[in-house]
């Protein structure tokens, strides 16, 4: 039986216009009534304003799940970039980072990206990359604790870096890593024991942009990688001071406004299974040339069966590529009300709803209010043929409390995930703001993360210091990756921060029962990249899609969860492989990550 929230997504059309009314006057609001509200790090005192009005007061019921920082104990003791800023947009935008199992061990290891210097005089095209300063870190997971093997690694190397992406090029089995820079991207090749190798010359993926979001996948089925690559704006500077300008309360200077630039085309590798790509975004007419591009992510939002692409862009509207099946892709950002125009930075996928499809979750700036785009391809009318129209999205953040409780952050790195396994997803975003602190100009604002639980039938809830006290804490946060990695089941969450330190938040439970899943084909796309596993426990279906949302510059595990309840056996489960073929399994025991290599024929 559906859900009443996704229910009710079907009176969304009729109310858009009234609800973008509404954000738009919260949005004003906050704005205008800024001076009466506390700054996001005041930690005594109180103000009640309209985000306090607008709040959804958290159940009595909520889950006692607790998280910690951890990060010095699992052995991370790093910090991002050298400082201090120049005010240049390049160095604020990033770190992202890398979890998962790059050794094929089991454990989730840690790619940690850097700016190993400040940004000189220039534009991305003349950028060298710095001589001496911090390098990129590879930290291996041993059993629940990182030991950092980033010397002779081949990761070792100085860029200013800002995302990764990771997947295996070239189906040998082992997961190679790409880095988006400011400047040239770099691409490694696994070799196995944590050794890697520079290939991206010979790979010809070494695009010289301001590099963003990345992400693997393949959208033509031919069972090899291919690569989507995000390039923000058309940087340039010439060295000198950053004249400052009023805004609001504010002095921003030109360097530190996306406006003051003309985007960047994107790129797309198509992987020829030779080891090397061809470049040919435009040539497909999804290279975005008006986007400011962000992040993107690869998921089959119309279950067809093959993968689509969602690009996420800063002051632009955002960009729906519908999969045509035929290696060609057709724009359908404004058909399917997604055209999102606001300042989007990071995205989650999942079937937040309980319904089947996949939904779309977007992180924003400042009073903008967060974008929970419902699917609603399977709330289409039984009457009447919508396939020549195809799918459209509805942004229902207002309805399931997800949108006024964004006003006053600015939103990066996101993820769904059910952190007390009760077989519904909630959701994580972290905060940093692009401001620089009144107490000290030298740094931007911090921010607190936020966690929401969602509630069956009830939407999401803000949870903060109910699930520990580090839901309180300052930071300024970029990425985000959630994962099992110290090895007990639940998941922990890896958050980098900008010329701070990384934070690792260890899950202490308590939680429902779990099944972890990960996928290998014998051949072609080995880690079966776009797969769907739909899992059924009491009559209740859940569905994942490996490699389906990005979060922020950042890579998550390959390797699905799926939170169970009280429930100690999983009735049955579906695998829809990358090749359209079918898998089913009964009766799976809980608490085991179960590894299902497909067979031939299914």
């Amino acid at each position: 039986m559906k859900r009443p929230l996704a229910r009710r997504q079907r009176r969304i059309l009729l109310t858009a216009t009234l609800v973008g009314l509404v954000a738009i006057a919260c949005g004003t609001l906050a704005i205008i009534f800024k001076s009466d509200q506390p700054t996001s790090t005041s930690r005594t005192r109180r103000v009640e304003g309209i985000t306090d009005r607008l709040a959804r007061r958290l159940p009595k019921d909520h889950p006692k799940t607790k998280f910690v920082e951890a990060a010095l104990e699992f052995g991370i003791k790093v910090k991002h970039g050298l400082g201090p800023r120049s005010s240049v947009l390049p160095e604020d935008m990033g770190p992202g980072c890398g979890l998962e199992d790059l050794d094929g061990d089991g454990d989730l290891d840690l790619v940690l990206v850097e700016l190993s210097g400040p940004i000189g005089a220039g534009s991305p095209t003349t950028a060298k990359s710095p001589k001496t300063g911090p390098t990129h870190r590879l930290f291996r997971n041993d059993g629940g604790h990182f030991t950092d093997v980033t010397e002779g690694s081949g990761l070792d190397v100085r860029d200013f870096g800002l995302g990764v992406a990771i997947g295996d090029v070239d189906n040998d089995g082992l997961l190679d890593i790409y880095i988006t820079c400011y400047g040239k991207n770099r691409l490694f090749r696994n070799l196995g024991d944590l050794r890697f190798e520079d290939v991206t010359d010979s790979a010809k993926v070494g695009d010289r942009g301001f590099g963003a979001g990345a992400v693997f996948a393949d959208p033509d089925r031919d069972g090899d990688l291919d690569l989507y690559v995000c390039n923000y704006v058309d940087f340039l500077w010439d060295g000198g001071a950053p004249q400052a300008s009023p805004q609001g309360d504010y002095s921003l200077p030109s360097t530190l406004n996306p406006s003051s630039y003309d985007p960047q085309v994107n790129r797309y590798y198509e992987n020829t299974g030779k080891g090397v790509y061809v470049e040919k975004a435009s040539d497909l007419g999804i290279d975005d040339p008006e986007g400011k591009s962000l992040s993107v992510t690869f998921a089959d939002f119309n279950e067809d069966g093959w993968p689509d692409i969602y690009v996420l862009n800063d002051v632009s509207k955002n960009s729906y590529f519908e999969n045509q099946k035929d290696g060609s892709f057709k724009d359908r950002s404004l058909t399917s009300r997604s055209a999102d125009y606001r300042g989007a930075m990071g995205n989650a996928v999942a079937d937040m709803d309980g319904d089947g499809d996949l939904d779309l979750f977007i992180t924003h700036w400042l009073a903008q209010e967060n974008g929970a785009y419902a699917n609603l391809w399977r709330d289409r009318s039984s009457t009447k043929d919508l396939s020549k129209t195809g799918l459209t999205f509805g942004d229902v953040a207002d309805f399931v409390g997800l949108g006024a409780s964004a006003l006053n952050f600015v939103g990066w790195g996101t993820a769904f995930f059910d952190y007390d396994f009760d077989g519904i997803l909630d959701l994580v975003v972290v905060n940093g703001s692009t401001m620089p602190s009144k107490n000290d100009p030298r740094v931007l604002e911090a921010q607190r993360p936020q966690l929401f639980w969602q509630k069956r039938d009830s939407g999401f809830f803000e949870v903060g210091n109910a699930a520990g006290d580090c839901w309180s804490a300052l930071w300024n946060a970029r990425g985000l990756a959630e994962g099992d990695i110290d090895g007990d089941g639940d998941l922990d969450i890896v958050i980098t921060t900008n010329f701070g330190p990384v934070h690792v938040l260890r899950n202490e439970g308590p939680t429902g029962h779990y099944l972890g899943v990960q996928l290998r084909q014998p051949k072609g796309n080995r880690f079966a990249v776009g797969a769907r596993v739909e899992v059924t426990v009491a009559g209740r279906t859940m569905v994942r899609e490996v490699g389906a949302g990005t979060s922020y510059l950042s890579h998550r595990p390959l390797r699905l969860s799926f939170g169970i309840g009280t429930h100690t056996r999983v009735d049955g489960m579906k695998i829809i492989w990358p090749d359209g073929s079918k898998s089913e399994l009964a009766s799976i025991q809980a608490n085991q990550i179960l590894t299902i290599v497909q067979t031939e024929g299914h």
